[in-house]
């Protein structure tokens, strides 16, 4: 396979937010494994010590792969534990990209922290995934609010999930304005929705327009963009380091909730 097909990512974050279980989800739905594991019944692939399987966490970097649309991806999950921080360091010594995995508490934890402000400064591409939207008194919006407030228009929601009784059942897309739900049926946006898509969509739209002058020209002229522009900008904000967008779900579900 060509190098330049070859991606290093890095999943980085404050330790029991789900890191490995999102490594085993991706690893399925790359066809790398035929059965997802899981953590709690120490059958995963990246906990394969006997003392992980036994602590039900990570104690050490692993490494597995698999492609997905042409492209190989090399997956490194790091444990959370502030004793392992070395291995955070090693891991993106290496890596083109990281997702840093943080819980929907509704806060900033200190493991998240920690993995945005080493991002930032050493300029590593990244993108958040808020996970364990499927718990109860999960809260996508309280948790992203909570990071804003401190690293501010650096942080792009690219969804707004779509709670109902503390389950998440979909989400909109903020770029193209519509509500999808697990079967892949999409549908416009419910009103008790309405002001938290704005408020998104106002917030991806200004990050993607700072991204390339072209698209800041139009956003000034026209005052949005068209949804293929906005993951443009997105995108260019994530490869310059000056965007990082956000994501969410369920790592135990991902196989069901597949965007």
């Amino acid at each position: 396979m060509d190098v330049d097909k070859i991606r290093n990512v890095a999943l980085i974050g404050h330790s029991g937010e789900g890191k490995t279980t999102l490594a085993e989800a991706i690893l399925f739905n790359c066809n790398a494994i035929d059965r997802q594991g899981k953590v709690d019944d120490g059958n995963t692939v990246m906990d394969f010590d006997a003392e992980e399987i036994n602590k039900k966490s990570s104690i050490s970097l692993a490494c597995a792969n698999g492609e997905y649309k042409g492209y190989k991806f090399n997956i490194i999950d790091v444990p959370g534990f502030y004793d392992f921080e070395c291995e955070m360091v090693q891991a993106l010594a290496v890596a083109d990209s990281a997702i840093i995995v943080t819980g929907a508490g509704g806060n900033l934890t200190v493991g998240t922290e920690k993995a945005i402000d080493y991002c930032v400064e050493h300029e590593i591409p990244a993108m958040l995934f808020v996970n364990g939207l499927d718990k109860d008194n999960s809260d996508f919006i309280k948790t992203v609010n909570a990071i804003k407030e401190k690293y501010g228009h650096k942080i792009a929601p690219m969804i707004v999930p779509n709670m109902i009784d503390g389950k998440m059942k979909g989400f909109v897309k903020v770029a193209y304005g519509v509500l999808r739900d697990w079967e892949r049926n999409e549908s416009a946006v419910p009103d008790y929705l309405q002001d938290a898509y704005e408020e998104a969509k106002l917030a991806v739209t200004e990050a993607a327009a700072e991204n390339d002058e072209e698209l800041l020209d139009k956003f000034f002229t026209d005052g949005e963009l068209a949804p293929e522009e906005i993951e443009l900008g997105v995108k260019k904000g994530i490869n310059s380091c000056s965007t990082i967008t956000v994501l969410g779900g369920s790592a135990i579900k991902i196989t069901a909730y597949s965007i």
